[in-house]
């Protein structure tokens, strides 16, 4: 995942990087990241979630945001989720399965 790489050369320049912890879902659709602080947006905890299906219906671009859009969410410990414009994924084939149902 690349926010995964962007935290490693982070953290090699002397800025501290939390955990990053990733998942998918049994088909695939949808991979999140769990970062205690670093690559997500910002220095905050958050969980950052990808749907390849892409969202329906597909929210409005967020402001100043050239990238992609559409297809992910960042949730922090409080307040809403936002959309995300990011230019990497949270998808990883090669995360952890979380079986529907379990948390």
């Amino acid at each position: 995942m690349v926010f995964l790489v962007a935290g490693a050369s982070a953290g090699a320049a002397g800025r501290a990087i939390g955990t990053v912890k990733s998942f998918r879902t049994p088909s695939g659709n949808i991979g999140c990241g769990y970062s205690t602080s670093g690559p997500l947006q910002g220095s905050r905890a958050a969980l950052r979630c990808d749907i390849r299906s892409g969202l329906k219906p597909k929210p409005a671009r967020p402001r100043n945001c050239d990238l992609e859009w559409g297809d992910s969410y960042e949730l922090a410990k409080t307040g809403r989720a936002i959309v995300v414009c990011h230019g990497d994924t949270a998808i990883d084939p090669r995360a952890k399965v979380l079986a529907y149902g379990k948390t």
